[in-house]
């Protein structure tokens, strides 16, 4: 049995000519594309399965923010998962352990030590061989045979942690 007690969304990106700009140079033009088509993406489908929902029901997986919604679940945005008002959010919640999903930003000490069992993380790549960002962009780029998903503790190192599972 998992009781979900809270949920961390990263900050959209933000607003303004100059702030969106700044942000997307950082995180570089085709990256910050491929993340604006991305999420279109995601509007577009959850849009339309709502639509055929009720004429071709069935169950589905629902997004971290409507599951919040839904069951008045705790739940933080974070400009920075490593401020003050982050680590008090969780620390709040006193959880047992917490898990990272496709978060695109780098967990600290600070917030590591929080969860009494410690901070699981899936990564959207086989580990080691595909450490860091845009981890399937490598698999295709260097003709790889096999891709896959690695279920791994996170420790201070970036996507070094110990793995619990892997699944090609």
């Amino acid at each position: 049995d998992l009781e979900v007690v809270g949920l961390i969304r990263s900050a959209p990106l933000p607003s303004g000519k100059k702030t969106l700009k700044k942000r997307l140079q950082k995180m570089g033009w085709q990256f910050s594309w491929l993340l604006v088509w991305q999420r279109v993406a995601q509007i577009v489908q959850y849009g339309i399965a709502t639509i055929l929902h009720p004429i071709f029901p069935r169950k589905r997986a629902l997004p971290g923010w409507y599951m919040v919604q839904e069951r008045a679940i705790p739940w933080h945005r974070a400009k920075n998962i490593n401020d003050a008002a982050c680590e008090n959010f969780i620390a709040k919640l006193k959880p047992d352990l917490v898990v990272s999903a496709y978060f695109n930003q780098i967990l600290k000490e600070n917030i590591l030590k929080i969860p009494r069992l410690g901070t699981l993380n899936i990564h959207p790549g086989i580990l080691p061989a595909y450490k860091g960002v845009m981890s399937y962009f490598w698999v295709l780029k260097n003709n790889s045979d096999r891709a896959g998903v690695t279920l791994h503790w996170i420790n201070e190192g970036i996507d070094t942690g110990a793995t619990v599972a892997r699944k090609s």
